[in-house]
């Protein structure tokens, strides 16, 4: 559950933060630092990564308390309107389709 919540609670909205600047730039005419660009896909790509692992760890636990969290998180992703499934393959597409031009 620690886990989820450093993916969730930091990792997710500072990529969120950066992807908002990037859009801004790009709005104003500007072009993407293809650096960072590449960076910011790496990123999102082990943060995919740390998702599925995570989410393998809670759907195979022998503890209630993992199993349950499980549950939790795949009811309130459903919530949503997103399966756990489709939010790693956004994930996964964002990352490849993020470097734009580098």
């Amino acid at each position: 559950a620690r886990r989820m919540g450093e993916l969730t609670g930091s990792k997710m909205p500072r990529f969120a933060e950066e992807m908002s600047r990037l859009q801004l730039e790009m709005s104003m005419g500007g072009s993407p630092d293809p650096q960072k660009v590449g960076q910011m896909a790496e990123d999102l790509y082990e943060a995919e990564q740390q998702w599925q692992r995570m989410l393998a760890r809670m759907r195979l636990a022998d503890d209630f308390q993992s199993r349950e969290y499980f549950k939790v998180t795949a009811a309130w992703s459903e919530r949503q309107g997103e399966s756990l499934e489709s939010v790693g393959a956004m994930m996964r597409w964002q990352a490849s389709a993020a470097p734009l031009g580098s």
